[in-house]
């Protein structure tokens, strides 16, 4: 079902259910695992290693106070928009009293979908909004944009709640004002979390009952903490209605991978949804495209197994997934054809699993997304009243009764593994998975 085609908005509940950190690497620094920086781009990105935490009282206020969600520049941990924001939470701006918001608040948000409809370079796309406060709930607005941006709330409170952020002339559009570099070079991508100075009141819900949100300033990246609060998946959410999950160690497991061609060359769309891309049913979002980046990804389809779910993912691909087991992008000279079940290709297909066994076997992948469940016509109703129309009772009239899909729609963004010490360049987990990553440098060669 289409962003723009669901109805009845319930933001409210969606808040109510919600009551029960990637430094953004570059993708180059992603692949890189020998680069001289790399010491630093890891304690950059995720603090202190998991032996050096431990159980103590004294040493579990260290560890809270090592885990907040800071600035990547660390030039702004002291900063006034730092110091004298305060955090708020989605509920709060969604407050019928607005003189009770909360003023000069902050909110923290991660990327989880870049959406931009057509081909790339339009703009000018069109989506309904409800009013959030006052007025009749069940009329609808179009509304201009240019990009929309789904996020997870990432305060404990509200863990599950999404809210959308519209790029348009006249909203949000200096989100990335303050990091343009970090955005065309795949610092930010999907999973790199945001801190929101300032949101106004939320005025408008997007179909699934998302409240949309709106700044005037741009956002401040942060980076990644050593580890995402776990976010349950509630079976029993409402129909038309949509929430965030963030599973810790997950058994992952890969069926099948294929080298795809994109149409992108670009790094902020993290080469997600590729083929929604390719049919232009969904344009890629990203700003700049370069000449000089492959525009060629690896899909997965996979399996992912938790404790309290089990799924099947057809199509998943990731520039960020992927650094996991290749040891650099791919150059511009490789075309799908040359991989292709070709030997290198089991070759890298071979280091995809071995990595793939070595996070599963050592803590298990960290899954982020989000999930909907939807409305289908509830065909016995139907049914009758298909009956009275033809003997024209109700005046003639037919009445589409829905009930809740009983199915969940899962959309992971999201997979990385729960043990950072991965990241760790002394730890030897980094060591290890570097060693049998699949060397891009040989099939350059061979090419």
């Amino acid at each position: 079902m289409s962003e723009s085609s669901l109805e009845s908005p319930t933001a409210e509940e969606n808040i109510r259910q919600t009551r029960s950190r990637s430094r953004g690497i570059n993708a180059n620094d992603l692949f890189s695992q020998g680069a001289n920086n790399r010491r630093e781009i890891i304690e950059s990105s995720f603090g202190r290693r998991d032996d050096d935490i431990n159980e103590t009282p004294e040493r579990n206020v260290r560890v809270r106070h090592n885990t907040e969600l800071i600035p990547l520049d660390l030039n702004l941990v002291g900063a006034s928009m730092m110091r004298r924001t305060t955090p708020v939470l989605l509920s709060q701006l969604l407050n019928n009293n607005i003189q009770e918001i909360v003023r000069n608040g902050r909110i923290d948000l991660m990327l989880l979908r870049c959406i931009a409809n057509g081909k790339h370079g339009q703009t000018n796309y069109m989506v309904k909004q409800y009013a959030a406060r006052g007025g009749n709930k069940n009329n609808c607005s179009n509304s201009n944009y240019s990009r929309l941006f789904l996020f997870k709330v990432m305060n404990a409170t509200e863990p599950n709640a999404l809210v959308y952020m519209m790029e348009s002339e006249n909203q949000n559009k200096k989100l990335w004002g303050r990091n343009p570099t970090l955005r065309d070079d795949g610092t930010i991508a999907i999973g790199t979390i945001i801190r929101v100075l300032n949101p106004l009141p939320v005025e408008s819900i997007m179909p699934d009952g998302i409240p949309s949100l709106v700044t005037r300033f741009a956002a401040v990246i942060l980076q990644n903490p050593r580890k995402i609060l776990h976010v349950p998946i509630n079976d029993a959410l409402a129909g038309n209605n949509s929430l965030a999950f963030a599973l810790n160690n997950c058994k992952v497991n890969v069926i099948a991978s294929t080298p795809e061609e994109t149409g992108c060359a670009g790094c902020f769309c993290d080469k997600q949804r590729i083929h929604e891309i390719a049919q232009y049913r969904q344009g890629c979002a990203c700003y700049v495209w370069s000449d000089r980046r492959n525009n060629m990804v690896i899909d997965h389809s996979l399996s992912i197994e938790h404790t309290s779910w089990t799924g099947y993912i057809k199509s998943f691909s990731s520039l960020r997934f992927s650094s996991l087991y290749q040891t650099s992008v791919f150059s511009t000279s490789i075309r799908r054809d040359v991989l292709e079940l070709s030997e290198q290709y089991y070759e890298l297909d071979d280091a995809i699993h071995r990595v793939v066994e070595l996070i599963n076997e050592n803590g298990g992948f960290t899954v982020v997304g989000w999930y909907k469940r939807g409305v289908v016509n509830d065909r016995s109703v139907l049914t009758v009243l298909e009956k009275n129309n033809n003997n024209n009772y109700n005046n003639g009239k037919s009445e589409e009764v829905q009930v809740d899909n009983g199915k969940l729609n899962f959309h992971p963004c999201s997979i990385q593994p729960t043990n950072k010490n991965f990241f760790d360049h002394e730890h030897n987990l980094f060591a290890t998975m570097k060693d049998i990553k699949f060397n891009v440098s040989n099939l350059h060669q061979m090419n």
